[in-house]
Order: C-alpha cells, then structure tokens, then sequence
C-alpha cells in the first residue's frame, strides 16, 4: 500500500513501520528509539534479534552525541556522507536501545543520499533502516519489490527506483584499524584513498 509523504510521517510518529527509499535499496523504517517499532520490524523481516540494526541520521553532525570514544580517521569517512557508507562505532549504551545493537557495545551509523528519505530524517528523527526484504533474500530496489515481498502488511513511500541498487559499504574501527565488513556501492579504493590521505 503506497502513501504519501506526510502519511509516511505520520505512521513513523506514531511507532509504525514504513518501507521507505534510499539512493541504495528500499529500507524498512523506524523510529530508532521505539521499542515498539522494533519489535515489529524484527518480526515483519523474519530477522533474527542477534542482528543488530543501523541508525540513519540527517547529517553527520548528529553522530557525536551517540559515539563513546573519538577513533582515528572518523572525520575523514563523514566527509563521504551523506552517501553508501555505513560507519560502525563504540557507542554510549544509554544512547541505544539494547534491541538496535543487539545487546553489543557498538552500532552503525548512516546517513542516506536521498532527498526524500533526509526529509523524513530531518522531520522524524534518527531512524533505523535495515534492507526492504524478507531475511535471507535480495533486498528490494523499487516500491513494487517491495510490494511482492510483503503485501499490504508493510505502508510504502515511492520514491522510484533507487539508484545505485546495492546495499550500503560497511566499516568498522576494530582492533585499532578500520575494517570493511560488507563490501557494497561504496568502492574499496575510494575508501582507502580517503584512510590515506
């Protein structure tokens, strides 16, 4: 079932889940401090909780309160956001609920290339965004996808086709150096020359 824009926000408010695009794949949304909401986004993914959840931000500069320890380099991998790039950190616990970061100390961190996913950021607040599918299978790329994996369970926010149509490259600061976990849309040399310079 498609919405509109401030439908999308509306449900979003008030704890409901909503399929949502990104220059990536489709997300499915939520507000990351409602634990309403992220037991029903566990639920509707098949996902298990041992798998944690990324926050996606407006700006970067809403990271800060959220990270426990400054790590070398972080100022230089926000210069490539708002983009494909998800950057996993120690965080304060008290600043994350236990379900998002799957009971561990660090979460990651986002924020999207889409300008209607920022506005929704902007006006919402932090969301979490896992990929539009069910666990297991390829994440959605079109509202219609998204619309085969599930029904009329799931309120859509069309946004077209995304773009680059694979999910989001994943780093770490891990052991006292930075470590790609997924590679995905963000290529790795990109990412060393900016380690680099």
């Amino acid at each position: 079932m498609k919405v509109s824009f401030e439908k999308a926000l509306q449900l979003l408010c008030d704890g409901e889940v909503v399929a949502i695009p990104t220059e990536t794949v489709y997300g499915l949304a939520a507000l990351y401090n409602s634990e309403k909401a992220i037991e029903n986004l566990y639920r509707l993914k098949g996902r298990p909780d041992n798998k944690p959840l990324t926050v996606n931000l407006y700006r970067a500069q809403e990271l800060e309160p959220f990270i426990k320890n400054r790590v070398p380099h972080l100022e230089k991998l926000l210069q490539l956001w708002p983009g494909p790039l998800t950057v996993v950190v120690e965080v304060k616990e008290e600043k994350i609920l236990p379900s998002v970061r799957a009971g561990g100390t660090t979460c990651g961190f986002r924020v999207p290339d889409h300008e209607m996913t920022r506005c929704l950021l902007q006006k919402a607040g932090p969301l979490v965004l896992p990929s539009a599918n069910l666990s297991g299978l390829p994440p959605a790329k079109s509202a219609e996808e998204v619309e085969q994996a599930f029904g009329d369970k799931v309120p859509i926010l069309d946004g077209g086709t995304c773009p680059l149509g694979v999910a989001s490259t994943v780093v770490a600061y891990d052991g006292g150096v930075w470590k790609i976990l997924r590679e995905g849309s963000l290529p790795r040399e990109k990412l060393q020359s900016i380690l680099q310079s």
